[in-house]
């Protein structure tokens, strides 16, 4: 089944075919997308990218019923303490058991779901607390603290695209290594 060229061969005949005529086309068809950046000593981590997009779709579903609630309600407090219980999940998930194979990725992604975790508490805090003073402060700081958490992931890319390229050539300099144009 994974003799080269005709595994090739075989999976260039049919590009698109959704469900791949053996069992090692099959997983191989999936595990660039699935297991990508996982590790692979446990399920939890192999499940890593899919777990984060499920805990992401169902804070999206969490948000599409909040906007048919009436503000303060019963329903929507419930709501609220649901989205930070699922936000505070990953968030730990992430940060204790560490299911990607990279150090980054899991320092940012754990930092990014922490902060929307207390993001997500500020805005409930003067709900489930009506003597604290100045509730439009928690407001305040918890949008700021949502710029942040959607701003990490973005520096995580930045510094994938253009940092650590420099870097890299930076070091290849130095070392007297410099690659030459063909």
């Amino acid at each position: 089944e994974s003799k080269e060229p005709e595994r090739t061969e075989r999976l260039l005949a049919n590009p698109f075919a959704l469900f791949p005529p053996t069992g090692q086309d099959a997983f191989e068809s999936i595990a660039v997308t699935v297991l990508f950046k996982c590790r692979g000593d446990t399920k939890h981590a192999m499940a890593y990218r899919l777990a984060r997009l499920s805990a992401q779709m169902m804070l999206a579903c969490l948000a599409g019923i909040g906007a048919s609630l009436v503000p303060g309600a019963a329903g929507a407090l419930a709501l609220v303490t649901s989205a930070l219980g699922v936000q505070l999940l990953v968030f730990l998930w992430i940060t204790c058991l560490c299911p990607s194979i990279d150090r980054i990725d899991n320092a940012v992604q754990a930092g990014s779901w922490g902060v929307e975790s207390c993001s997500m508490l500020l805005l409930l805090l003067p709900s489930l607390f009506p003597s604290l003073v100045a509730p439009d402060g928690f407001q305040k700081a918890a949008y700021l603290l949502s710029l942040l958490g959607v701003g990490l992931p973005l520096l995580k890319l930045v510094y994938e695209a253009l940092l650590a390229p420099c870097g890299t050539y930076v070091f290849m300099c130095i070392d007297g290594k410099t690659p030459k144009n063909p």
